[in-house]
């Protein structure tokens, strides 16, 4: 460990051989393997240390904390970081006051011309602040319609889906009764092809069957019979 409190510090570097090289303290962040030295000591539980130590920096952390190589817990706002000399030309340098006042006025200049410019292409000063209100009024209403249309559309679409299930029930009925009455129609016929046939059989007389007190012309076992032996005919 090496103690100095002067700004331009004479350090051995170890990649070199030892050979002694001029250091200059640069206020950033310190990353690993580079070397600190401490302007404000805060020592907490580790070893004593004091302004002027040199440490090399073991493990960086992004808020600038370390640990040094041989454990000692370091804040950002204790250190600087030692630079070569031959390097410290490539360290951002902190900008003159004075050049940021100037730039930050030629900004603010920059932005007022700009704001300017919006407020005439959007004829401000035709329209006027009132205008403004008047127009965000407009918008509100706007929108108010948008969304008693959007509420009348999921209204007249659950409508819609009702009267889609009602007719979709109602042609399922009137296809189920059309099926009742083809078989209907399909078994009438059936049963006067058979009377045709039993009429000839018997020179064209009919005789009824009655069956307890309904009047039939034919049971369905004596149906059965006469279309079997039409069939055996032909």
């Amino acid at each position: 460990m090496t103690k100095t409190n002067e700004k331009i510090h004479v350090l051995a570097d170890e990649s070199l051989g030892g050979i002694k090289r001029e250091y200059v303290e640069v206020d950033r962040k310190a990353e690993e393997g580079e070397k600190i030295v401490i302007v404000n000591a805060d020592v907490q539980s580790e070893d004593p240390y004091s302004n002027g130590d040199v440490f090399t920096i073991g493990e960086s952390w992004s808020r600038g904390d370390g640990l040094t190589e041989c454990g000692r817990l370091i804040f950002r706002r204790e250190h600087r970081v030692l630079v070569p000399v031959e390097s410290s030309e490539e360290e951002p340098q902190p900008s003159d006051p004075i050049d940021v006042i100037a730039n930050l006025a030629t900004r603010v200049a920059e932005l007022e011309r700009e704001n300017k410019r919006i407020k005439e292409d959007l004829g401000w000063n035709e329209m006027g602040p009132g205008r403004i209100a008047e127009l965000r009024n407009a918008d509100s209403d706007i929108r108010h319609d948008i969304a008693a249309l959007e509420e009348k559309v999921d209204h007249d679409r659950a409508e819609n889906e009702e009267m889609d299930s009602y007719v979709y029930e109602e042609m399922k009925r009137m296809k189920d009764e059309i099926d009742t009455l083809h078989k209907d129609n399909r078994r009438h016929g059936e049963e006067l092809e058979a009377l045709k046939y039993a009429a000839k059989e018997t020179d064209g007389e009919v005789a009824h069957l009655e069956a307890d007190s309904d009047m039939r012309l034919f049971t369905a076992e004596e149906v059965a019979t006469l279309l079997n032996a039409m069939r055996e005919r032909q």
